[in-house]
């Protein structure tokens, strides 16, 4: 496989690594996808707004704002005013929301040994450096895709499905 499917191969790891956290947090604390990678963010962040929180997941602020309702009814986050804006309102774990953190790192340090197994120390460091990499350059490559779809919309143009809109094909 080439590079071309760089992109293609790292979509089905993380497919096959969500697909495999979905059941194992939903069978250790009854947590779906969403509800798991919003705690593991606040975890890492709190206190955030709903913009913040969403751009730190990587979806946008509609796909997750039915996860926080329902993990604020659970009693594992909070929902509150911003102190320093009335309009907004601020997310952060409750104690159990870091309870329930503290059960998904001693999973997560177990699953990331097995992944990790035969690697050398250095190799590790490699690789934590690459994905780092990867990461940042996709969150340009987004920033890039929905500065052209803005572009799009405001020109009333729209996307045929031929594959020919996006920044990399202009």
């Amino acid at each position: 496989m080439g590079e071309s499917h760089l992109s293609r191969r790292l979509l089905v790891l993380a497919n096959l690594l969500r697909r495999g956290g979905t059941i194992r947090y939903r069978r250790l604390l009854g947590l779906s996808v969403g509800e798991w990678g919003i705690i593991g963010e606040l975890s890492q962040r709190a206190p955030v707004n709903l913009n913040e929180l969403a751009a730190g997941i990587g979806l946008d602020k509609t796909q997750i704002s039915r996860s926080v309702t329902t993990l604020v009814e659970r009693g594992l986050v909070t929902r509150e005013p911003n102190p320093e804006s009335n309009r907004e309102v601020v997310i952060n774990l409750t104690a159990d929301g870091r309870g329930s953190m503290a059960r998904m790192v001693e999973a997560a340090i177990a699953v990331n040994a097995f992944l990790l197994e035969g690697f050398s120390a250095d190799e590790q460091r490699v690789l934590a450096g690459r994905i780092d990499l990867l990461t940042s350059r996709a969150h340009e490559l987004l920033a890039r895709e929905q500065a052209v779809r803005a572009i799009d919309e405001v020109d009333g143009e729209a996307s045929d499905g031929n594959g020919d809109s996006g920044f990399i094909d202009r």
